[in-house]
């Protein structure tokens, strides 16, 4: 999801410096995907009880297939902002879960001691350690 929001970011840059579009269009779309970042956060701090976390995790990389595809459909630079806040929305919404999913599968104590890892690197990288 990460690569996701990133390779849009620079898409859209691209798309926003091939037509000589100003600074602030720069920052409305950033603008944008910074607020659909928040409303992402907000809304998977409330559904998280109501809805298991593979569930969530499921829907948000749906979401993110669908507004994508829906971008191509519409290939134009105000699809793209707007589908910079629905990636921000997708990956706000995915992270939580990721870590809640990994946290509650990865052992707390893999060496002995506390992990002070991320979970993720915990999960990625934790066959490597003896």
């Amino acid at each position: 999801m990460r690569f996701t929001v990133g390779f849009a970011t620079f898409l859209l840059a691209f798309g926003l410096r091939r037509v000589n579009a100003g600074l602030g269009y720069f920052a409305v779309a950033l603008a944008i995907s910074a607020f659909g970042a928040l409303v992402g956060l907000a809304l998977v701090t409330r559904v998280r009880n109501a809805v298991p976390e593979s569930t969530l995790l499921t829907l948000a990389l749906l979401a993110t297939g669908l507004g994508s595809g829906l971008a191509a459909l519409h290939p134009t630079l105000v699809a793209q902002v707007i589908l910079a806040g629905w990636l921000g929305l997708c990956a706000a919404v995915a992270q939580p879960t990721f870590d809640a999913i990994t946290q509650r599968n990865v052992a707390p104590e893999p060496r002995g001691g506390p992990s002070r890892a991320s979970p993720f690197v915990s999960s990625c990288c934790g066959w490597s350690v003896p």
